[in-house]
């Protein structure tokens, strides 16, 4: 492309050094954030950022994630920048963005973390705020999507990204898109009824939900759905999507449904990688993989289980009353694997039982 036509684009480019001193910026505008062209980006620096900032260039960025969404509007997109880790003073941990965030009236948001890959320390890290019995992200918004960030719920129990509706319908947090973020933590409550990586409220609600190539870390809820008092959700998709956890730790389920359950649920292309079921928990329904209510409705496909799944070892089970997962008759199972004792490939498939 000509300089001149680079030029018109960036405004601010006559030279090989003036791209290179530039980058961050073309990088922002160009490339994860160039989808939306009637977006306003406000840009986050929480190690060289001020909050009396506009955010509407990396060199003005603001230095927390809830003045930048403050300041959006609807359709808009706040990308972050990381907080380094500084292994020279000894620091194991990422530099986290301590904050209680709350999305309220910005349908179309998008959060957008610029980083390196899917692992703690190559993405921007939040932890919880001043309130550790509140959400890390509260969603109260339509359409809103949270991309490449990671979310540490180390020492609070609200756990990650809760998604809420409102019985007077004033607000909705349906259509929201999560990929390629990493959670870790998620202790939530004694059972994984609240305070999950990602949950519902207990209004139910919030349908279109698209959860996808995400990693769960020791989290004791990793996709949780407590409870449908306003309505039932709707075709909600679970894919590519890893939950693992040191063996035997407290881990309760890494994807609940309770109440009247979900239609449309899809679980799809997911590795369940826990070393067979850890037995702590008595409730919601003890420790399971999944666990999904009566009134639920999908399929579970091509997924991998890291348990022993035929008859001749220690097997746990899938179906109404399986030891691995629970779900109804009306939750097809197709193509899914996990542990054979012997080798031979159909050892390992997993039935309903």
């Amino acid at each position: 492309m000509p300089m001149t036509s680079l030029q018109k684009m960036g405004g601010a480019l006559t030279s090989v050094p003036a791209i290179n001193a530039n980058f961050e910026e073309l990088y922002a505008d160009y490339g994860i954030a160039s989808g939306n062209p009637w977006a306003t980006k406000r840009y986050v620096d929480g190690t060289n950022g001020t909050d009396t900032n506009d955010g509407l260039t990396p060199s003005k960025s603001f230095k927390t994630i809830q003045a930048a969404i403050n300041a959006s509007a609807r359709g808009d997109r706040v990308l972050i920048r990381p907080k380094e880790c500084n292994t020279a003073a000894g620091e194991t941990d990422p530099g986290s963005y301590e904050e209680n965030i709350t999305i309220t009236a910005k349908d179309g948001l998008q959060l957008i973390g610029i980083g390196r890959g899917i692992t703690q320390g190559g993405q921007p890290q939040l932890k919880v705020g001043a309130t550790t019995t509140d959400p890390i992200i509260t969603v109260n918004s339509f359409g809103v999507g949270i991309h490449n960030l990671s979310v540490n719920g180390s020492g609070a129990t609200g756990g990650g990204i809760k998604l809420v509706t409102s019985a007077a319908s004033s607000y909705d947090a349906g259509g929201l898109v999560v990929s390629g973020c990493h959670f870790k933590n998620a202790k939530g409550s004694a059972a994984a009824a609240t305070g999950g990586a990602i949950w519902w409220s207990t209004d139910g609600g919030c349908w279109n939900v698209d959860i996808s190539n995400c990693d769960f870390h020791n989290c004791r809820g990793g996709i949780i759905m407590p409870g449908t008092g306003r309505s039932i959700p709707q075709d909600v998709k679970i894919r590519g999507c890893r939950f693992y956890a040191t063996a035997n730790t407290t881990t309760d389920a890494d994807i609940y449904v309770a109440a009247d359950g979900i239609i449309g649920l899809v679980i799809s292309d997911c590795d369940f990688g826990t070393v067979d079921v850890p037995a702590y928990a008595t409730s919601p329904t003890a420790a399971r993989y999944i666990s999904l209510g009566a009134g639920t409705a999908g399929i579970i496909a091509r997924c991998t289980f890291a348990c022993i799944t035929d008859s001749t070892g220690s097997e746990k089970t899938f179906g109404a009353a399986g030891t691995g997962a629970i779900f109804p008759t009306t939750v097809r199972m197709a193509g899914c694997w996990g542990e054979g004792l012997v080798a031979s490939a159909h050892l390992a498939l997993v039935g309903r039982t």
